[in-house]
């Protein structure tokens, strides 16, 4: 579950090795794991429960003090 980073000109995004052309969409809040961005399709297939994710698209639209 390796991931790159790619800039383009939208900005800074995250594309999963394991799934070249799925984007990472998801921070994996548990500490004990190294890898802690996800597509979906590592979620699916690793069976990481939902209580454990953050979505990226959430953390990118809210404010510091909004995220609990």
């Amino acid at each position: 579950m390796e991931v790159i980073k790619v800039i383009s000109k939208e900005g800074l995004k995250w594309k999963c090795r394991e799934h070249p052309n799925v984007p990472c969409d998801f921070i994996y809040l548990d500490g004990e794991d190294k890898y802690c961005v996800l597509c979906l399709l590592c979620v699916q297939n690793h069976s990481i429960p939902v209580s454990n994710l953050i979505s990226m698209s959430y953390v990118l639209s809210t404010k510091e003090h909004e995220i609990l």
